[in-house]
């Protein structure tokens, strides 16, 4: 009988990182059957992800790490909460137990995010190997690493990534591959929304700020698109002292949760993958940071550049957020590149 296994980032106090997993576990088990996500946690992630990290003795490391940490203590419960309830885990993550594995969404296959952890390049498995919609993270690979990456990755049945530059990467290599998007663009709004506990669960207007890496230049973006609308600013973190001023924390916030936030949002504004795609999904108004420790960031470059959007970079968007976007050709957009998706995994899964 086909088990069919994910091997991703299930498991870490991201947003993206388990929504793009359940959509990927919801398409396969609805269109091809019995997929199973694999309970594998990569040690570096699931080091990053602790509630308390030791650092050098003063009173001001210690109080902030305490306050981050009371705070992600919530929210490791609100994330294992929708593990249990939302995917399909299975009771090993011993990867001889699955007839097919696909490895992805998210950046699976950057190295240094791993720590070189090649679990994720299936190198000691033998049944049926694809990867859907991989990413590098970044375009910058080192040459010992790109050698051990090309021997790996060239003996999976079918390779798609997530990036054009993930794809230039395989290209030089001599590997074939093919750009697919992120499994959450795969869901319609509509099928998100049934996920969505509480429609219109936020009375007020606001602006819903999400940032994987806090960020000055979202912050003060925002305040001024505040201080222009006279909205709130909500802001997704875990900080319980150390606040930044003008913004309203929300913490504790789950997976479901930060679905209704996106949602009921006036404006975003973010510097995240997955917040600027599920802005999309869900059809905002937004501004995006493409800027990342002082470079350009590729994987929301790219994302922007598919659907023509880019500019709600807010680099370039400067104060006209409220401008419209033209959802109407970012849809047809979206239903090409579904189709494109699906013939993808049809060729993976269908015999």
């Amino acid at each position: 009988m086909r088990k069919i296994g994910i091997l991703t980032f299930h498991n870490v106090m991201n947003y993206g990182a388990v929504l793009q997993c359940y959509a990927l576990q919801k398409v396969i088990n609805e269109r091809y059957g019995n997929c199973i996500v694999i309970p594998y946690v990569n040690k570096q992630l699931a080091w990053n992800d602790k509630p308390v990290h030791l650092t050098p003795f003063n009173v001001k490391t210690i109080a902030k790490t305490v306050s981050q940490g009371l705070g992600n203590l919530k929210k490791r419960k609100v994330f294992d909460v929708f593990l249990s309830e939302y995917l399909q885990l299975g009771d090993t993550s011993n990867l001889a137990n699955y007839t097919d594995i696909v490895v992805g969404s998210d950046q699976v296959w950057n190295v240094n995010l791993t720590n070189n952890d090649y679990t994720y390049f299936l190198e000691d498995y033998n049944g049926n190997k694809y990867a859907y919609a991989a990413s590098f993270g970044e375009d910058d690979i080192p040459e010992d690493a790109l050698k051990r990456i090309k021997e790996d990755v060239s003996r999976f049945a079918a390779v798609s990534v997530r990036e054009q530059a993930a794809w230039q990467v395989l290209n030089k290599e001599k590997i074939e591959s093919q750009v697919v998007i992120d499994p959450v663009l795969l869901l319609e709004e509509s099928e998100w929304k049934k996920t969505v506990i509480n429609s219109q669960a936020h009375k007020e207007k606001y602006i819903l700020v999400y940032c994987v890496e806090k960020s000055k230049r979202v912050f003060d973006y925002a305040r001024r698109l505040s201080n222009r609308t006279g909205l709130k600013i909500y802001y997704l973190n875990q900080n319980l002292f150390f606040k930044e001023k003008g913004l309203i924390y929300k913490r504790g916030v789950s997976p479901i949760e930060f679905l209704n936030y996106i949602q009921d949002a006036e404006y975003i504004v973010t510097n995240s993958f997955h917040g600027t795609a599920f802005s999309i999904i869900f059809e905002k108004k937004f501004a995006v940071d493409t800027i990342w420790h002082g470079e350009k960031n590729i994987r929301i470059s790219n994302l922007l550049s598919m659907f023509e959007l880019n500019d709600r970079d807010m680099n370039s968007l400067n104060e006209n957020i409220g401008q419209e976007i033209d959802y109407t050709s970012v849809k047809a957009v979206l239903l090409e590149n579904r189709k494109v998706a699906q013939e993808f995994l049809d060729k993976c899964f269908v015999e």
